[in-house]
């Protein structure tokens, strides 16, 4: 298996993000333009999986007061399962958690199995369960972990 390096996104990052983005989320995708606003607002915890030249996966998370979000993370089909994600979201605790902030969390789909589980493996648990969330109106869990 090549080795996964996780780094901060660059601009030239974002054609494979829409890719991986739109392969992942279908026409629940976001825009281009949402990615170069995060881009802008949380650089440091906008990251990227890289194996080798390739992107594979990407994360972005945001402080806000004293808690950070993960406002989302993707992987590649064929590289789901390898522990990118993982990777992925450690990076990004270990980073929020050097800028001193005590939380995190983030919204799942409730049907998400294969997620809930990788960020309860993390730590967070859920603490409620929003009806009509999502656009096409499936319920979101919001979990949180405390760090």
């Amino acid at each position: 298996m090549e080795r996964i390096i996780i780094r901060r996104f660059k601009a030239s990052d974002l054609p494979s993000i829409l890719r991986i983005e739109k392969i992942s989320f279908g026409p629940e995708a976001w825009p281009p333009k949402l990615f170069r606003e995060y881009a802008r607002e949380c650089p440091k915890l906008f990251l990227v999986a890289a194996a080798g030249r390739r992107i594979v996966g990407y994360s972005i998370a945001c402080i806000a007061r004293q808690a950070a979000e993960l406002a989302s993370i993707a992987v590649l089909p064929e590289f789901r399962g390898r522990g990118v994600a993982t990777s992925l979201l450690k990076a990004a605790i270990n980073k929020v958690r050097r800028e001193g902030i005590a939380a995190m969390w983030l919204m799942v789909r409730s049907d998400n199995k294969t997620a809930a589980s990788l960020y309860r493996k993390l730590g967070f648990v859920r603490t409620s369960r929003i009806s009509g969330y999502y656009e096409d109106g499936s319920p979101g869990t919001r979990m949180r972990a405390v760090l």
